[in-house]
């Protein structure tokens, strides 16, 4: 959720931090948008914080997010049964 108040000036940059390992994503812009984070270990909880940053500088993190589990990926495999 954005801040309540961005100081006066726009918001440039979100960022989202996870906690472990400390691997970021972010994505520019003053309003609502999507983060990726990648080097994620798939079976590892993780949480994540985001800031906010614009001209004044970064504001503090917010609250870390419920713990989340990536999963791997997963495999489909089709057998062709042929033409009928």
């Amino acid at each position: 959720t954005a801040p309540a108040s961005n100081g006066g000036a726009a918001i440039t940059t979100y960022t989202a931090t996870s906690s472990p390992g400390g691997f970021t994503g972010s994505c520019t812009g003053p309003s609502a948008c999507t983060i990726t984070v990648n080097s994620l270990t798939n079976g590892t909880a993780y949480t994540f914080t985001v800031t906010a940053t614009n001209s004044a500088g970064t504001g503090s993190a917010s609250s870390a997010s419920t713990a989340v589990t990536p999963k791997a990926a997963q495999t489909i495999t089709f057998n062709n049964p042929g033409s009928q």
